[in-house]
């Protein structure tokens, strides 16, 4: 059995623990002074330390051992010293983290890992359901991600204020300690989240990492509703392909971004009061030949059934990889939420239930969120280990 089959087995009785207030650890994202800025979320509390130390050592093991590990470096130093540095952004806050880190990480590398979504595959099923209920937009988003017990341990709720003399809070993300980036964030008037996109032919360049670009949209206090941030997203010139979903506070107020080579775009509305995004593009949508070349090159066969046209069982789809099965989730997810009727109390559990089965469910599922724009509600689960 290979280390990745020991894993995901012992991985298969995790559960969720919803995070409450205890969790929660605010940002002072308008100082100067980087420890002023995340030690509240670091180095002040001693679990908080022990869980940044322990996250530093796994991404360190991910990004910078195996075959690869003495490329990462080279390119992780090359690209600190050309670019980084140079024209960075949240270097120093970058730096500040490296320090406290027991020097498990260089600035070059917690520079490198910081940008995260760049260099990283990372899974995702998002969806965006009407509540008719309480007639308000719900989104639900799930982060799956290598080292998922690791990073479910170190997932917080952030709230971002402006300074140290502010009590009120301008957003709040849900994130692990010590990523400067969001993957998920909400502010009054619409969600975010980062699904990440293939692409047959990889492209990367110098701009901005998604997950940067998400937290300087949501510093920004001009964009404050819907129309606003899906114009901006719009607009966005960033480092790598990805798919942004923008929820917003009404019915038609939903849609994904899918961000292709060259910033090219495609955007695609909720409809019938569901929008569902998980890692392939839209089949109707302007980069669906992606999707072709994509499984060419995988070889991937049809979604339900394995090499031998045998129907996969859930434990197939729990272990297995997480782009062949994007199809698969997308459509569960679909087939389970289309013509929902009920209330808020229902549909946040047939979320929870939905998203507890494979392969939405998988061994690399670190966090949940749920998120409500109009009501500025969040219910954030991350990943407990079993044993």
């Amino acid at each position: 059995m290979s280390d990745r089959e020991k894993r995901c087995k012992r991985s298969r009785s995790d559960q969720m623990k919803e995070l409450g207030a205890a969790d929660s650890r605010d940002i002072y994202f308008g100082e100067e002074n980087p420890e002023n800025i995340w030690k509240h979320a670091t180095t002040e509390n001693q679990t908080d330390f022990e869980a940044f130390i322990e996250l530093c050592s796994e991404f360190k093991e991910m990004a910078f051992s195996g075959d690869k590990g003495e490329l990462a470096e080279l390119l992780s130093s090359a690209m600190y010293s050309l670019v980084y540095h140079r024209h960075g952004h949240f270097i120093d806050e970058s730096d500040w983290l490296a320090e406290q880190s027991n020097k498990i990480l260089s600035h070059s590398k917690m520079a490198f890992i910081q940008r995260a979504y760049t260099w990283a595959h990372i899974g995702c099923s998002t969806i965006c359901v009407w509540d008719d209920n309480a007639k308000e937009n719900v989104c639900m988003r799930s982060l799956d991600w290598k080292g998922a017990r690791t990073l479910g341990n170190a997932t917080r709720i952030f709230n971002f204020k402006k300074n140290l003399n502010n009590t009120t809070s301008e957003f709040s993300t849900v994130g692990t300690i010590g990523m400067l980036g969001v993957l998920t964030g909400m502010k009054k008037g619409f969600s975010l989240a980062i699904n990440y996109a293939p692409w047959f032919k990889r492209s990367l360049d110098r701009d901005m990492d998604p997950t940067f670009k998400m937290r300087k949209l949501l510093e920004n206090p001009s964009i404050n509703t819907f129309d606003r941030a899906l114009g901006a997203v719009e607009n966005w010139e960033v480092s790598s392909p990805v798919f942004i979903t923008i929820c917003g506070k009404e019915k038609e107020e939903a849609c994904v971004v899918e961000i292709g080579r060259k910033d090219k775009k495609n955007t695609r509305f909720i409809q019938n009061g569901i929008l569902v995004q998980t890692n392939y593009y839209d089949p109707q949508g302007d980069f669906a030949y992606v999707e072709d070349r994509m499984a060419e090159k995988k070889q991937q066969k049809p979604y339900p059934v394995d090499e031998d046209g045998c129907p996969l069982a859930d434990e197939d789809w729990y272990c297995g990889k997480l782009i062949p099965s994007s199809a698969f989730r997308r459509k569960q997810l679909e087939d389970t939420f289309t013509g929902f009727s009920g209330t808020s109390e229902e549909l946040e559990q047939m979320f929870i239930q939905a998203y507890r089965k494979p392969p939405v469910w998988n061994w690399e599922t670190a966090y949940w969120a749920i998120m409500r724009p109009r009501s500025e509600r969040m219910r954030v689960f991350a990943r407990q280990k079993s044993m």
